[in-house]
């Protein structure tokens, strides 16, 4: 529980992400800023922290774990940290399309 709460970290800045987005602030500096924000904290939290803290419980108990248990902790692992993986790589993606196209503009 503790883990999925750090994930909530994150959120903050995707909800103002999409303010801004619904409020054509695309093109301002805090846009930017907060994205940047946004892919150092879902790195952070999600990748770094998340993946294998997530893994920290197993580790601790598995002995006493029931089969069934360690069957449904392994195929929620296996599909959800990997999407989590692949949303970074595309949060990184635009990260980096946004920085190449404002090489002469203002910095965060």
């Amino acid at each position: 529980a503790m883990i999925g709460a750090t994930l909530e970290l994150t959120t903050p800045l995707v909800n103002n992400r999409w303010f801004l987005a619904t409020a054509q602030e695309q093109h301002t500096t805090l846009y930017l800023c907060n994205g940047v924000g946004l892919v150092l904290m879902w790195f952070i939290m999600r990748i770094v922290v998340a993946g294998p803290g997530s893994l920290y419980p197993l580790w601790l108990n598995e002995e006493d774990m029931h089969v069934s248990v360690k069957i449904t902790f392994w195929l929620t692992y296996g599909l959800l940290y990997p999407l989590q993986v692949v949303w970074f790589r595309k949060l990184v993606n635009g990260a980096m399309k946004a920085l190449r196209s404002t090489d002469g503009k203002k910095d965060c």
